[in-house]
């Protein structure tokens, strides 16, 4: 829709977590925070993205 991108996504553990799912978690939660602070600049929502994905 007009260049309009969105995704939500949960996760929810019962007992322990695995020490590779934590390391996976925070680099998507890394990826995710270093996004948001680019689409401060409202100009710059298509290279936000971009440089998102790249870091993938």
């Amino acid at each position: 829709m007009n260049g309009y991108c969105s995704d939500m996504t949960r996760t929810f553990f019962v007992g322990e977590v695995p020490e590779e799912v934590k390391s996976i978690y925070d680099l998507v939660l890394k990826n995710q925070r270093q996004t948001a602070e680019q689409y401060k600049d409202r100009s710059q929502y298509e290279n936000a993205y971009k440089n998102g994905r790249k870091r993938f």
